[in-house]
């Protein structure tokens, strides 16, 4: 899920203005941790991202965090392992879409290098 709705308990300032008490705000979870002035290389996808005060799989411990990065690291080291030369195909640049999820609709990659 990337949007969240919430309704904002108090006055909230933000940057041109404020959001009245009450008011119905959208959450773009999807957004977080893509400040280019705050995180480096905001659009790049690193599992391994140690950014300060990212929000990458939320705040505080959670085994299920672990979990996520475990099966990552070893799901992508599996592949590679298996297909070390796998590259996007020659003049393929991934497109992001979606409003929900931001993801590329197809990825096309070639087995050699």
């Amino acid at each position: 899920m990337q949007i969240a709705v919430r309704r904002t308990a108090a006055e909230v300032p933000v940057s041109g203005g404020t959001v009245p008490a009450g008011a119905s705000v959208a959450l773009l979870i999807g957004s977080a941790g893509r400040d280019p002035e705050r995180f480096r290389e905001p659009d790049r996808f690193d599992p391994f991202r140690n950014d300060p005060g990212q929000l990458t799989y939320g705040t505080g411990f959670c085994p299920a965090v672990l979990l996520a990065g475990f099966e990552a690291e070893y799901a992508l080291r599996a592949l590679f392992t298996a297909m070390p030369r796998l590259r996007l195909a020659d003049g393929f640049r991934p497109v992001s879409t979606g409003l929900i999820t931001r993801a590329p609709r197809s990825l096309i990659v070639r087995p050699g290098g």
